[in-house]
């Protein structure tokens, strides 16, 4: 029969497994409980495991101590606590030692583990157990809490009289001498100054209050500056802070100055933009300004020039009559040009266009143009197919300097309407369903009444590789064409009989023969139901 001691050991190691984590495989520093002061920042604290079953031992009275300069509060985080109740006990106290303030008093088996927190740079905790009963004990982590400490302060200790070359500066506490470096300064003001020279002046066991900066070029404006400094602080835990301080001063006896100013960047060529003239001096100065060329006075002027020009502002105290001057060379932004703009009204079945500019790399826009097109300068005339009337479009080219060109776009809208099929023999069809009404064809031959049927012309046999329509009437020719193709009556080469013709585009071309010899082979009929005709030859059209 198993023990009563063995059986409560049984039942608080079924009852704490489920807590038991994987923590066992961080870096942390781990001790078993034990008379000991440490200063980890964070570590694993376990019950001493020198019992039975790998409890803790009868008769333990250990003290363990964790003390890290500093620290604002250290947290106790509890994974399991199993003791034997009231008589086995863990308390917990402020400060280095058993003499502080009693935080916990811990016994039992404890659900959910506790998590304590204690103010303060240390914590004690002590265990005592009696001769009876053991158990599975604890684990524990803790971890400390810093307050950062506020940034130090930070004054001018020196005259700053213009022009200044260097200035000495103290800190409200000493920081690392180290940390005193060109790369952890800043300057905010006018002139482009850098600073290029960091000193540290009382550098004692390590830490300095004084320092010396040195500038170039020399701040020689009648404004303020602004010295900044960032500090990198690192706690007793090695973890590393960056703290921000800095100081305003301003200059005396400077001179006043003058400089040109462009607010809202240069205009393309032929539009306008504003030059500035800011003269910077004490605030009871007050400044006269004279520009060059152009002779305005005031301290803004509107510039719309299409050619580089340098243009010179004189600034005058009106009290002492002291002038200052400043150059600015306006440079305005190239328009960008259309190589090849549309030159006359276009058919909507016309070739797609692609537009060159001299200046690429930007967008086109027109109502009609996608927007994945824009980049691609391709623009498309069977966009404007429908309707009657001749369609108006704008084409915007906008250069990457923000520039931009326009062309203006007409396009005659054409449709030739639904597809016609016809067999050789079939009867004859009336045209219909074309855009605009009543056009068929190019040319005086046009005949906006004209019937169509497939026959023999002369000797000529005619055999068609296409999917929709063939018609041959009286002296014309008619033939599906891709919508790429622009064929003229006085073309005498017609090479699309040749190849493969077949395309669903079903606009129709009519093209006088007149006179000519046209040798076609090997053209085959197929037209749905049309029966094949496969034997084609070479003919001599008549005069």
């Amino acid at each position: 029969m198993m023990s009563a001691r063995k059986l409560l050991n049984f039942a608080l190691l079924t009852f704490v497994f489920g807590f038991i984590t994987e923590s066992e495989l961080s870096a942390q520093p781990t001790y078993p409980m034990q008379n000991a002061r440490v200063r980890d920042c964070e570590g694993i604290l376990t019950h001493s495991e020198a019992g039975e079953d790998k409890n803790y031992d009868h008769n333990e009275d250990f003290t363990f101590t964790i003390c890290v300069p500093g620290a604002t509060s250290i947290t106790l985080d509890f994974e399991f606590f199993a003791t034997e109740r009231t008589y086995d006990v863990m308390t917990i106290y402020e400060g280095p030692n058993k003499n502080g303030p009693v935080i916990s008093t811990l016994s039992g088996i404890l659900t959910p583990p506790p998590r304590i927190t204690v103010k303060g740079e240390c914590v004690t905790i002590h265990f005592k157990s009696d001769d009876n009963i053991t158990a599975n004990g604890w684990k524990m982590h803790w971890k400390v809490q810093f307050v950062l400490p506020p940034p130090p302060t930070l004054k001018v200790t020196a005259p700053t009289a213009c022009p200044l070359t260097e200035l000495t500066f103290e800190f409200g506490y000493p920081v690392p001498c180290d940390q005193i470096v060109p790369g952890n300064f800043g300057l905010l003001g006018p002139g482009g100054s850098k600073i290029i020279s960091a000193v540290a002046l009382d550098c004692v066991n390590g830490k300095a209050t004084r320092f010396k900066l040195q500038f170039d070029p020399p701040l020689d404006r009648p404004v303020n500056y602004r010295v900044s400094f960032t500090y990198k602080y690192i706690d007793e835990c090695g973890t590393e802070h960056l703290l921000n301080t800095s100081v305003l001063f301003s200059l005396n006896n400077c001179p006043f100055t003058v400089e040109i100013q462009m607010p809202n960047g240069a205009a393309c060529k032929g539009a306008c933009t504003n030059l500035e003239a800011l003269a910077t001096g004490n605030s009871k100065q007050v400044f006269r300004y004279r520009w060059i060329p152009g002779g305005q006075t005031s301290p803004n002027i509107r510039v719309c020039d299409t050619v580089p020009i340098r243009y010179t502002v004189i600034a005058t105290d009106s009290a002492s009559g002291v002038m200052d001057t400043a150059d600015f060379l306006y440079t305005p932004l190239d328009v960008p040009k259309i190589l090849n703009p549309i030159p006359d009204t276009v058919c909507a079945s016309a070739a797609d266009w692609r537009y060159q500019v001299d200046i690429p790399g930007g967008d086109f826009f027109s109502r009609t143009i996608p927007n994945q097109q824009r980049k691609t300068g391709v623009y498309e005339f069977w966009r404007h197919a429908a309707g009657s009337k001749v369609s108006t479009d704008t084409v915007t080219y906008v250069a990457p300097n923000g520039c931009k060109v326009s062309d203006i776009v007409h396009i005659y809208p054409i449709d030739a309407g639904a597809d016609i099929k016809l067999c050789l023999g079939s009867p004859a069809v009336q045209i219909s369903g074309g855009s605009p009404a009543g056009v068929i064809g190019p040319g005086p031959e046009s005949n906006p009444t004209a019937v169509l049927t497939l026959q023999q012309w002369v000797s000529l046999i005619l055999c068609i590789q296409h999917p929709t329509v063939v018609k041959i009437p009286a002296r014309f020719l008619s033939i599906p064409i891709q919508r790429s193709s622009i064929l003229y009556p006085t073309q005498s080469v017609l090479p699309w009989l040749t190849g493969d013709t077949r395309s669903a585009f079903p606009a129709v071309i009519f093209i006088p023969l007149l006179s000519r010899q046209i040798s076609v082979s090997q053209v085959y009929m197929n037209s749905g139901d049309c029966p094949p005709v496969t034997v084609c030859e070479a003919i001599q059209s008549p005069t």
